[in-house]
């Protein structure tokens, strides 16, 4: 990383070049508070969700225990995706899809093991190499080489 200060007119603009581009370091610190934005967006939804499925699961309203199971499953095996979508992130979106995909596999252990009967069994490890394969195809499907969500 090269920080390179250019002074016209009197203003100051610091940039960074990454890959031979130079960009602006205010463009950085955008990027860094539309994470945070879709990282407390999601996790907001994520545990308004799980706390619905356990209130469902004790009134045994099967049906939106359902509903909210699979909605929780899809939100684990996108996180990346979601965040950068609900953060309306147009810069670094590969990275913060790398983030997501580290914070699923974490989420995808408990959901596996929430879908092995809350027992221990060799299928949760299962769950977390599934989570980073959807980000994988994520960041080359959709991301693409642009690396922009669009």
């Amino acid at each position: 990383m090269i920080v390179q200060l250019h002074i016209i007119n009197c203003d100051v603009n610091y940039t960074r070049v990454i890959k031979g581009e130079a960009q602006p370091l205010y463009m950085e610190l955008k990027s860094k508070s539309q994470l945070k934005k879709g990282l407390l967006i999601f996790t907001s939804i994520y545990s308004i969700f799980f706390i619905l499925h356990i209130l469902f699961a004790v009134k045994d309203f099967d049906l939106g225990f359902r509903i909210i199971a699979l909605l929780i499953t899809l939100m684990t095996f996108f996180v990346g995706l979601i965040i950068v979508y609900l953060g309306r992130l147009e810069h670094n979106t590969v990275e913060v899809n790398r983030i997501g995909a580290l914070i699923s596999a974490f989420l995808a252990i408990g959901l596996g093991w929430a879908y092995s009967g809350m027992e221990l069994n060799w299928s949760i490890i299962l769950w977390p190499i599934g989570t980073v394969f959807c980000h994988l195809c994520v960041e080359l499907f959709i991301l693409g080489q642009h690396h922009e969500f669009k």
